[in-house]
């Protein structure tokens, strides 16, 4: 049964450092929970689960932990885990980026009917960073961003 109640304010974004989003959903332990009522995001919390629960107990945790908030925003999340929080009124995006590009990108995340791979702006340094676009980071219309990691 579908729950989602639009008039939810918060979104979560999951991130173990606060500064990337990241990691994928079911090793995730840490979410920061923002509102984003006004015209620009405020963080208010910052909540966790136990890393020793799995697979249903884990989704049913988080569902609960996440009950005030409209959106999940993670790296990445299996079919299973998109369908049990869409299920329970928590619409979910994976993205992959940093916090700030992915705050200043909430109106075009939110709004997507699909997943984005990632939000590009600094993810991996900028274009004059001799780091960026390398290994597992792809060139993107002159900026850079990670597609797998």
């Amino acid at each position: 049964m579908n729950t989602h109640n639009s008039s939810r304010q918060h979104i979560a974004i999951s991130s173990i450092d606060g500064n990337k989003v990241g990691p994928p959903l079911e090793e995730s332990d840490h979410f920061l929970i923002y509102d984003i009522s006004g015209s620009n995001p405020m963080l208010l919390d910052m909540r966790s689960i136990s890393p020793k629960l799995v697979g249903n107990t884990r989704l049913e945790t988080t569902c609960n932990l996440l009950k005030d908030c409209k959106i999940l925003i993670a790296g990445s999340m299996n079919q299973t885990a998109k369908t049990f929080l869409r299920d329970q009124g928590i619409l979910v995006r994976t993205v992959k980026g940093n916090m700030p590009d992915i705050l200043s990108n909430l109106e075009i995340i939110i709004a997507g009917e699909s997943d984005i791979p990632f939000i590009m702006n600094n993810f991996c340094g900028n274009n004059n960073d001799s780091n960026c676009c390398k290994g597992e980071n792809e060139n993107y219309n002159g900026g850079c961003g990670c597609m797998n990691g």
